[in-house]
């Protein structure tokens, strides 16, 4: 057992003040005869065993009241005995919605497997336990409805984002401090991928900081991919792209994964159209990049979704990538001539216009 209120324990002492109050009153009185008297002594006589009990009783009771008081004022709680009543526990379940979470394992997900062990999470919880909920980007209010708690992670989405799962432990962080609970549990379900935890040794000082009043729980979903690629670069050659007029479009595709790929398609897009035969790599060892070159045009003037793309892995975040590109019918060029000369045919200028 534990005390929220330690310190209202100290009210305890006031146990003692009906003590020193009967103690008082037993105190010698100067005596004064008097004749009338003797009736009432001995009727005191005969009560006078009775009387003895009930003042005990009374003041047993007036110090059980206070203590009782001290006691329900320092708010004692349950430690170890679930859904136990009167039992205080505040937890943090932060899933991992970031991009990784969208590769695919069988028929289900990373984040479909993060939500199952979510709701594993919360049926073990004692019941009125107060949740804090808590996606990648955005976390929800600590609620004791545990039936509020479980339609919210369904709720969770896939994010084509990389996530910092540390400023999201610092988020769980303070809503735990601000719990009043004897227990403190934090859960983080995510699948470990790299790049969403950035410094690895803050990262490690951060998590023994909370761990010194919360239970942290890493629960890791997800097992290592074989094959990933990624279109890793993008870079439309024209800046300034005219209507119907073709521009280059250089890209790079990096093998992240432990197998080697072959006959690897790059196909380009426009507005979601596939545009031309798409660019054929041969041979892509892991850990290796090669490059593309594609071509496009614009169909008409305005802005044009340019995407080049990858037949989906097991990893489909990152098989793709699109740049918006602003199609002009005509682009105006200024004409500095350093030297007119004394006709049109002798103007540098002359064959521009």
């Amino acid at each position: 057992m534990n005390f929220l209120n330690q310190a209202l324990l100290w009210g305890l002492a006031a146990v003692s003040l009906p003590v020193v109050i009967h103690l008082l009153n037993r105190r010698r009185f100067r005596k004064v005869p008097w004749a009338a008297m003797r009736f009432l002594k001995v009727s005191v006589e005969q009560n006078q065993r009775r009387m003895k009990l009930e003042d005990w009783i009374l003041l047993l009771v007036r110090c059980a009241m206070i203590a009782l008081l001290a006691f329900l004022m320092a708010r004692p709680v349950m430690e170890g005995l679930s859904g136990v009543p009167g039992s205080k526990v505040a937890a943090a379940i932060i899933v991992d919605n970031s991009a990784s979470m969208g590769t695919r394992e069988n028929e289900s997900t990373r984040l479909a497997r993060a939500q199952e062990a979510a709701h594993a999470i919360l049926s073990g919880l004692p019941g009125g336990t107060s949740v804090a909920l808590a996606g990648a980007f955005h976390a929800h209010e600590a609620s004791n409805d545990l039936a509020l708690v479980a339609s919210r992670i369904d709720e969770i989405s896939q994010t084509d984002r990389h996530a910092d799962l540390q400023q999201s432990l610092e988020v769980a962080a303070r809503s735990l401090k601000g719990q009043a609970a004897s227990v403190k549990e934090l859960y983080l379900v995510t699948d470990a991928h790299a790049p969403e935890w950035g410094n690895f040794a803050a990262l490690e000082a951060r998590l023994r900081d909370i761990a010194m009043g919360v239970k942290v729980h890493l629960v890791a979903v997800g097992v290592p991919v074989r094959s990933n690629l990624a279109i890793s670069s993008l870079r439309p050659a024209a800046t300034l792209p005219s209507v119907n007029q073709p521009f280059r479009v250089d890209v790079d595709v990096t093998n992240h994964g432990s197998v080697s790929m072959s006959a690897v398609p790059v196909k380009l897009l426009v507005d979601g159209q596939v545009e031309g035969e798409p660019w054929i790599i041969n041979e892509l060892k892991p850990g290796g990049s090669q490059s593309a070159t594609l071509y496009a045009s614009l169909p008409s003037p305005g802005y044009h979704r340019v995407t080049v793309m990858l037949e989906g892995d097991e990893m489909p975040f990152d098989d793709r990538r699109t740049v918006v590109m602003n199609a002009r019918e005509e682009v105006s060029v200024l004409l500095v001539d350093g030297d007119p000369g004394q006709e049109a045919r002798d103007s540098e200028t002359f064959f521009l216009r």
